[in-house]
């Protein structure tokens, strides 16, 4: 099976928020569109693949019992592992888990 063709398939799932976005989805070539002038603007590469990372990450260290299952619904994928792959370390949240550990014994 070869690469599939997304280029008119939804890239974010805006109904889940809002009814009014019913039948209406953004394409990946007008998000794209959207995140090129945003990089020029701030001088700063910005892409939607990377801002549904950071969307991850923070969610699954906003608490201590994170939804995942929830997360998975929200971005669209199929598989937890995907989702999973999405969630990226960060310093800070390590260090916390790690002095969590030395503060339970």
């Amino acid at each position: 099976m070869g690469p599939v063709d997304i280029t008119n398939h939804a890239v974010f799932r805006l109904q889940l928020f809002n009814d009014r976005f019913s039948g209406y989805s953004l394409t990946k070539w007008q998000i794209e569109g959207f995140f090129k002038k945003l990089t020029k603007l701030s001088g700063t590469r910005i892409s939607a693949h990377r801002l549904r990372h950071t969307f991850a990450t923070l969610i699954a260290q906003s608490g201590e019992n994170p939804d995942l299952k929830s997360l998975q619904y929200i971005l669209g994928h199929t598989d937890i592992r995907t989702t999973m792959a999405y969630i990226e370390p960060q310093k800070k949240h390590l260090e916390q888990v790690l002095n969590q550990l030395s503060l339970d014994r």
